[in-house]
C-alpha cells in the first residue's frame, strides 16, 4: 500500500510505481511524498508505544 507522506492519502490504484511522472496527491497535491508503507513495521511500533504508556 502506498501513502502520501504529506497528508497521509493512500493509493488505491493496482501499481503505483507504474503511474505517470506528473501524478500528484489528490488531496494535497504533493509530487514525490509517496512511500511504501510496511503494516508490519507499523504494527509493532503502536504496540510498543501502547505498552510504554501503560
Amino acid at each position: 500500500m502506498w501513502m502520501c507522506s504529506i497528508c497521509g492519502y493512500e493509493y488505491d490504484g493496482e501499481d503505483f510505481l507504474s503511474v505517470e511522472d506528473d501524478y500528484v496527491c489528490p488531496l494535497c497535491e504533493s509530487k514525490n511524498s509517496y512511500r511504501d508503507r510496511d503494516m508490519n513495521s507499523e504494527i509493532e511500533m503502536a504496540v510498543r508505544e501502547f505498552k510504554n504508556n501503560e
